[in-house]
């Protein structure tokens, strides 16, 4: 799926809320069925604001030069090492001990991550939205498990996960990062918090960007290189046609989901 979270591509909640409607998705989920055997229901969103964090603001090129940033996979270190940094792939858990002791400088994350390694890494940069990578995923089943249920249970599952679990998962994951983004935003780059960079500012992640889809050709068969560039047109497309404050996502009242982000916090 790294074919479809790059970085500068889905770039307005709009178009990540209408990634299911691309052909790229479809074959993927098509190729889930036939290769692996996995029935796909739906993709959802877990975070519109990945960004970098560390113990100073990365916004500029010679921020990243050297710095070793954790990242979550192989597509990604392919834009962090465009940009000159030396990336580390390393599991969640391992990262806020990694900073504390200087194993790392910094990180790739979500803003979910950001709030846990926070106190480690202060200043986190957002190149706008999926402005460095996606944060989405498929939910589907094996179909040997899948095939052992009734019809009606088979039913059951497609349609609780279709039509109640996705989308009020893609509604609480917005309203999350609308609340950490009000909370932590800061408009002055030299103090710690979230930062959104403008468009000029982010430019030379956009730059860089290639780097993803370069890697991915790379190390696919060669069949999958026409489905880089088709769902970069895609993408393009689906952001022109779902510009900023369109989609009916970003008309959600998050007012009616604040309880569940309460009532599941430790006291």
């Amino acid at each position: 799926m790294n074919l479809v979270v790059g970085p500068q591509l889905l770039t307005t909640a709009g178009a990540i809320n209408s990634l299911e409607t691309t052909s790229t998705y479809k074959f993927l989920i098509d190729r889930f069925d036939k290769v692996h055997d996995i029935e796909v229901f739906a993709a959802g969103h877990l975070s519109m604001y990945m960004g970098a964090g560390s113990g100073s603001r990365l916004m500029k090129p010679e921020d990243f030069q050297g710095k070793k940033i954790r990242s979550m996979g192989p597509a990604e270190n392919a834009l962090l090492a465009a940009l000159g940094s030396n990336p580390t792939t390393m599991a969640f858990g391992d990262v806020p001990p990694a900073l504390q002791t200087g194993v790392i400088d910094g990180l790739l994350t979500s803003l979910g991550g950001f709030n846990t390694t926070k106190d480690q890494a202060p200043f986190f940069t957002i190149a706008g939205l999926n402005g460095i990578v996606g944060d989405y995923y498929w939910i589907g089943a094996s179909k040997q498990w899948l095939n052992r249920l009734d019809k009606t249970q088979q039913a059951f599952v497609r349609n609780i996960l279709t039509y109640d679990v996705m989308p009020f998962q893609k509604r609480m994951n917005f309203c999350n990062d609308r609340r950490l983004v009000e909370k932590y935003e800061t408009k002055d780059p030299a103090q710690p918090g979230i930062y959104v960079m403008n468009a000029e500012e982010a430019a030379f992640v956009k730059k860089a960007a290639s780097a993803t889809g370069k890697w991915i050709k790379a190390n696919t068969p060669g069949d999958a290189d026409a489905w880089v560039d088709k769902f970069a047109k895609e993408a393009d497309a689906l952001v022109q046609a779902n510009p900023a404050g369109s989609s009916d996502l970003e008309k959600t009242n998050c007012a009616e989901y604040a309880h569940y982000f309460t009532k599941y916090t430790k006291k």
